[in-house]
């Protein structure tokens, strides 16, 4: 059953990931958090290039320890807990078990002091990873503790969240394309839960490319809200 989740949410996400060629990769996001509302941010036009997936994890290079992958079975529900009016409630959204598609009740909750920036705010939470209690649930990511300053900023503009990333180290199953996809797939979610989000484009250090060449592809990573 689980070789079966993993080949129908593969072939719904094959055409998820797509990569275009920059008309300026080397343009640098602003550190703000903003609201749906955002601030402006450079965009690009070009026309978009599939990457394709294959359906299944099986011969995928595995990783061990902290971040293993594939990710373990599990549950994946949490329960919401009970909050005041000093804080907002948001939803992480990380992969379960080896289920591309970290939808549905894929999320967990996490409470931070009162804001209106909740993109941000979701965004840094992102890059903590699961913690120990969320793993045993069956939530798996590549963003771990040693990820968690990760998260450099975030702006929007005409509902393309710019999202970017301090420089960090990921696995080398993240340049296979499994990997890279539950990778990319899982930082899109976050940012496209939100209605005003119609696509994302990730960056590092401000650089579309760079990004890109992290997970081992070229031109700039954009996901849109269409693929879904």
């Amino acid at each position: 059953m689980a070789a079966l989740a993993v080949i129908l949410a593969l072939g719904v996400w094959n055409a998820y990931l797509r990569v275009i060629e920059p008309r300026d990769g080397s343009a640098v996001a602003t550190t703000l958090s903003p609201t749906a509302s955002g601030t402006a941010a450079p965009t690009t036009t070009d026309a978009p290039i599939v990457v394709r997936s294959t359906t299944t994890t099986s011969g995928v290079p595995t990783t061990t320890g902290e971040r293993a992958f594939p990710f373990t079975d599990g549950v994946c529900r949490q329960t919401q807990p009970r909050t005041t009016e000093s804080v907002t409630l948001l939803r992480i959204y990380y992969n379960c078990g080896n289920i591309i598609q970290p939808s549905g009740s894929t999320f967990v909750y996490r409470t931070v002091p009162k804001t209106a920036q909740r993109l941000g705010a979701t965004l840094e939470q992102l890059v903590k990873g699961p913690t120990d209690e969320e793993a045993e649930l069956g939530f798996g990511s590549f963003f771990s503790d040693a990820t968690a300053e990760a998260f450099r900023g975030v702006t929007i503009s005409d509902g393309r969240a710019f999202v970017d990333f301090n420089s960090f180290e990921v696995p080398d199953v993240v340049k296979t394309e499994q990997g890279r996809q539950f990778f990319v797939i899982n930082i899109a979610a976050n940012a496209l839960q939100f209605e005003s989000v119609t696509s994302v484009e990730i960056r590092l250090n401000g650089s579309c490319a760079a990004f890109s060449e992290l997970v081992g592809v070229s031109g700039c990573t954009v996901i849109t809200q269409e693929d879904f």
